[in-house]
C-alpha cells in the first residue's frame, strides 16, 4: 500500500485555530467592504505557526492475498520544510493475532518495515504494536481481514472534455458486504525518442550502435499518488460502475505507443473509508483561499497510556485483487492517436570531415566541436561506403532515457 500520509501539512489544531479563524473573518470583511475598497490590493498574510508540526504518522497494511505486511513510520513536516519524508528509524514493529501469534517486522530502509511471509487467518483479528527508538509505544485497534471481490472490467473512453483518455473501472459484490473500495495503480508505458540515434561516441569518434545499445525505445513505470475511493452505499446493490481512475492527456507520451495500467483493488471498513476520505480532503483540496477547513483526521492508532497525542495513521488488513490492462495506440480513437509534442528537436549537421578545417564550408559544425550532450543520429556515406558527415541533435531528442525511462523491456510486456 502506498503511503499518502507522509506529506501531511502540519498539526491540525494549530492550523484550524490560527489559520481557519483568520480566513473566515477575512472572507466576511471582504464581502462587506468590497464595494468600497474594490481597488485595494494589499496582500493578506495570515499568521500561521509553520513549525509546530510533528505528528507521528503510521501507515500499516496486511495483504491477505500475497501474505505480506508493510508498515511505514514517519513524521509530518511543517509548511516551511522542503523535505518530503521524515522517517521514524530503528523502531520495533509487531503484529499480533487474536489467536496468540506474534510477528516481528524488519526495517527494510528508513521508516519502512516489512514481513514477506505472514500466515493470514481470515477469521482472526490483527493488532499493530509499535515502539519507537525513544521508547514511546503505540497500538492499533484490532482489525479483521476484509474480503475483496474481483474487478469486473477495465475500460477507456474519451474524457468528458474530449482532450484525454479516461480509464474506468467496473466491479460489484453479490453478497453486498463490500460497499467501500479503494484503488491504487501503477502505469507502465512504451515511448520513443524523437530521433533514432544510430551512433555512439568512442574516443571522440562516432561508432555505429549495436542493437543492444539502442536508446530510442524506452519503458517507464509511474505509481499513482492520489487517494482513490469509491462507495456503493447510496445504491440498493453493491455496484461500482464507470469509476474514473485517471485521465491521460491527448499528447501524453503514455499513449504514444503502448500503455499498461496495473490496478489494485481492496475493500475498506466504513471507518477506514472515512479516515482516507478526510485525509484526501486535507491533502488534495486544502490550499486555496476558499477551500474548506480541514476536519479531524482520525485513524485507528493511539499512543499507549492514555496520552492525548494526536496520531495520523491507520492499520488495516484485506485481500487485494489485481488486474493489468493494455492499450495500443492503434486501438485508440483517432482523436487520441496524436504524437507527443517535442519542442526543439531539429537536426544539425557536421562539416564534411574530408575537407580541411581551414576551408570555407556551408553552415555546419565541426565534428570535434559537437557538444557532449549531443546525439549522433545518422551518417552520410561516400561511394566507398565511408561516413564523411553526420547529423546530430540534442540528447533528449535522440536518447529516450533522458525522460526517465529504461531500455529494458518489462517481463509482462
Amino acid at each position: 500500500m502506498s503511503n499518502p500520509l507522509t506529506i501531511f501539512l502540519k498539526a491540525k489544531k494549530t492550523y484550524k485555530l490560527t489559520f481557519g479563524i483568520v480566513l473566515r473573518k477575512s472572507i466576511i470583511s471582504i464581502s462587506i467592504l468590497f464595494p468600497v475598497i474594490v481597488s485595494c490590493t494589499d496582500p493578506f498574510n495570515p499568521s500561521v505557526d509553520t513549525e509546530t508540526a510533528d505528528l507521528f504518522v503510521v501507515d500499516g497494511f496486511v495483504n491477505a492475498t500475497d501474505s505480506t505486511a508493510i508498515v511505514t513510520l514517519s513524521h509530518s513536516r511543517p509548511l516551511t520544510s522542503r523535505g518530503v519524508f521524515i522517517p521514524e528509524k530503528n523502531a520495533r514493529v509487531m503484529i499480533e493475532s487474536s489467536e496468540g501469534e506474534s510477528f516481528s517486522l524488519q526495517e527494510l530502509d528508513s521508516g519502512k518495515y516489512a514481513l514477506q511471509t505472514i500466515p493470514v487467518n481470515k477469521t482472526a483479528s490483527y493488532t499493530l504494536r509499535v515502539q519507537t527508538a525513544s521508547g514511546a509505544t503505540y497500538t492499533s485497534e484490532p482489525v479483521t481481514v476484509r474480503s475483496t471481490p474481483p474487478i469486473d472490467s477495465l475500460t477507456y473512453r474519451l474524457s468528458n472534455d474530449n482532450l484525454g483518455l479516461s480509464i474506468r473501472l467496473n466491479t460489484h459484490d453479490d453478497t453486498g458486504n463490500s460497499r467501500y473500495y479503494s484503488w491504487e495503480y501503477s502505469e507502465t508505458y512504451e515511448y520513443r525518442s524523437y530521433f533514432n540515434s544510430g551512433f555512439t561516441f568512442e574516443n571522440n569518434q562516432p561508432v555505429q550502435r549495436t542493437a543492444e545499445e539502442a536508446v530510442n525505445i524506452c519503458y517507464l513505470t509511474v505509481p499513482s499518488t492520489r487517494i482513490l475511493l469509491g462507495t456503493s452505499t447510496a445504491l440498493a446493490e453493491d455496484v461500482i460502475q464507470g469509476e474514473e481512475l485517471t485521465i491521460i492527456p491527448k499528447y501524453s507520451p503514455k499513449i504514444s505507443v503502448r500503455y499498461s495500467i496495473l490496478i489494485r483493488q481492496r475493500v475498506l471498513s466504513a471507518k477506514e473509508y472515512d479516515y482516507l476520505y478526510q485525509l484526501r480532503q486535507v491533502t488534495e483540496r486544502l490550499g486555496t483561499f476558499f477551500d474548506p477547513l480541514p476536519g479531524e483526521v482520525i485513524g485507528n492508532i493511539s499512543r499507549d497510556g492514555g496520552s492525548s497525542e494526536m496520531i495520523l495513521g491507520n492499520f488495516s488488513a484485506a485481500e487485494v485483487y489485481e488486474e493489468r490492462f493494455f492499450i495500443n495506440k492503434g486501438e485508440l480513437p483517432l482523436d487520441l492517436q496524436a504524437s507527443p509534442i517535442t519542442k526543439g528537436c531539429q537536426l544539425e549537421f557536421t562539416c564534411d570531415i574530408r575537407i580541411p578545417r581551414t576551408t570555407l564550408q556551408p553552415p555546419c559544425v565541426f565534428l570535434e566541436d559537437i557538444s557532449d550532450n549531443a546525439m549522433i543520429i545518422e551518417a552520410a556515406y561516400d561511394l566507398m561506403g565511408k561516413p564523411y558527415a553526420y547529423s546530430f541533435a540534442r540528447d533528449y531528442c535522440g536518447d529516450c532515457r533522458t525522460q526517465g525511462g529504461i531500455t529494458t523491456r518489462p517481463d509482462f510486456w
